[in-house]
């Protein structure tokens, strides 16, 4: 598409600007290690497909356009390369009077900085919602075939992207209800939809476990007013801790002139009340709302040059925000700090840290018992293959489903903790980490295991502390488990996310389960007389020596009678 005149104009005033933008980050990416997400969608993006256990695909796919370039630029290349086209999509819908007031704005921002380098779903997520807002605004224009074309294709990046960037689409037809009666409209949802199948297909079969996960699995519980307050201010620190409360203030009094400005503020204000809603039913990350830094940026900009007010403390507040920021950039390359005061060591000593686990192996396979980064962070920096596996306090990664692909039961391999079971060694890492590790001859996990307990409610009454757990496997051959694989049924009683009662039922199993098989156990509930009658969540699992390494069933709601 051919530019204007003003537009070529525009972006040869923002040249210099974008391509200093360009520059900061390519240095940040050469020399900066890996953050622990960064090396997550790294070892996700060695396997391509549709979608993943907690995220969409479209940070993966680009990641593995880039994965033939060394060292961590391999991995952050196009979001370095996006971030710089999305301030450029960025200042040609702001169409600014002055570029320069309106790039000091920009770096004052410091969810942008992040933006700018790191290699997270957040980066094409911020471009493809430009794009879908230059499209939409070219849409209102006219609805011909090409826009709504155009429009539909952003739709399928943004969702492609991250999921969250249905929250734009839904606040905008929610702007515009008259959207509804259009047929193009209708020929956006279907194009859209097409596009976007394959990923809908993908989730189906997952019984969509990414929204289950982050809607009702990740840290549930009673709320309390620092959740909704810890969003807040993180979304404030993202927006920019000097600027972004003026900012707000300008965007609410700003007036939409046109429907596309109307679903700018619509956008912006609904997604922060939406997201701020769900805070009371679980925690909800800031970067949740990173696009409506978007509408935020547009409105209050617009309300500040409108009256001509704002150049007398633009300034003075960007340079005071991005000095900090500029010292926060130079510490994440270059570790100047004594390591007792190092800040979150994320990014500093783990190509050592990876080292010196390495060494424990012996050349055995590397299984990482919960945290996706850290299997994540060993195969980057030793170029060798890592495992991990989630037991009952974490939650399913993509990682530990694809480990229960490896033919890895019976064999030697290292297990690597960040906590103590009964038998394990420790070690004080590069990065100021103690590790708990064990080498095992012969690894057993026995996932493919279900257990459920069948008895609703437990009924305690009459001193009857017994109740039915269901074995059953699934797999194609028989699962063998012997006395010395010393393996134990384990049930945990919560009350919402605190843990209340472990019951323990021996003896050892020893039993042969073959394909299909169920077999059931009368497991004694123990002295539950601490527990109060009433509604709770259980889960089982097996223990297989001293370590409780998988979930082997799904979370039950059950009422206890006493």
């Amino acid at each position: 598409m051919a530019f204007p005149q003003n537009n070529r104009q525009l972006l040869r005033s923002a040249a210099p600007w974008l391509l200093g933008w360009l520059i900061l980050n390519l240095l940040q990416a050469l020399f900066t290690e890996l953050f622990h997400d960064e090396a997550y969608y790294w070892y996700l993006s060695s396997r391509l497909q549709w979608g993943y256990s907690e995220h969409a695909p479209g940070m993966m796919a680009l990641i593995a356009l880039s994965r033939w370039i060394p060292g961590e630029l391999g991995v952050r290349l196009f979001p370095v390369l996006m971030s710089t086209l999305g301030l450029a999509l960025l200042t040609l819908l702001a169409r600014p009077r002055h570029v320069s007031d309106w790039f000091w704005l920009l770096l004052s921002m410091s969810g942008l900085h992040a933006i700018g380098f790191f290699a997270a779903p957040d980066s094409p997520l911020f471009v493809t919602v430009l794009l879908f807002w230059t499209c939409y605004r070219l849409y209102l224009k006219e609805d011909s075939l090409a826009n709504s074309a155009m429009l539909a294709g952003a739709i399928a990046l943004m969702l492609y992207s991250k999921y969250h960037g249905a929250m734009t689409l839904f606040f905008v037809v929610l702007s515009y209800p008259a959207l509804l009666n259009k047929r193009s409209f209708w020929l956006v949802v279907g194009l859209s939809t097409a596009l976007f199948l394959p990923q809908l297909w993908w989730l189906w079969q997952d019984d969509f476990g990414t929204f289950r996960f982050h809607l009702g699995e990740r840290t549930p519980g009673p709320w309390y007013p620092g959740r909704t307050l810890e969003f807040w201010g993180a979304l404030l620190l993202l927006a920019g801790p000097l600027v972004a409360l003026p900012l707000f203030w300008g965007a609410a009094r700003h007036k939409a002139r046109d429907l596309w400005e109307r679903g700018l503020r619509w956008t912006l204000w609904g997604m922060l009340a939406l997201l701020s809603a769900m805070t009371l039913h679980n925690r909800v990350e800031a970067n949740w709302a990173a696009t409506a830094l978007i509408p935020l940026l547009l409105l209050g900009f617009w309300h500040f040059e409108q009256r001509g007010t704002w150049q007398k403390w633009l300034k003075p507040l960007a340079i005071a925000t991005l000095l900090p920021l500029l010292v926060l950039r130079v510490y994440l390359a270059w570790d100047f700090l004594p390591g007792e005061n190092r800040f979150r060591n994320e990014y500093h000593r783990w190509p050592e840290w990876a080292g010196q686990i390495d060494s424990l192996s012996e050349g055995a396979p590397v299984v990482f018992v919960n945290w996706y980064s850290y299997p994540s962070k060993f195969a980057f920096y030793t170029g060798k293959p890592a495992l991990g596996t989630s037991n009952l306090w974490y939650h399913r990664t993509q990682i530990s489903e694809w480990t229960k692909e490896v033919p890895l039961q019976g064999k030697p391999a290292l297990i690597v903790s960040t906590f103590f079971f009964p038998g394990m060694d420790s070690l004080t890492t590069a990065v100021g980490k103690t590790f708990y590790y064990q080498a095992l001859p012969r690894y057993r996990s026995f996932e493919p295991v279900k257990l459920a307990s069948t008895d609703t409610p437990w009924d305690l009454l009459d001193g009857q502390e017994k109740v039915t757990v269901s074995m059953v496997q699934n797999t194609d051959s028989v699962i063998r488990i012997r006395e010395q694989d010393a393996v134990r049924i384990i049930g945990h009683v919560f009350d919402g996310p605190r843990q209340l009662y472990t019951i323990i039922h021996d003896p050892l199993l020893e039993l042969d389960l073959h394909p299909g098989e169920a077999v059931t156990f009368s497991v004694d509930l123990g002295p539950m007389a601490n527990v109060a009658a009433g509604s709770y969540r259980a889960i089982w699992s097996l223990q297989v020596g001293s370590m409780i390494l998988n979930k082997h069933g799904d979370w039950q709601e059950v009422e206890v009678v006493k």
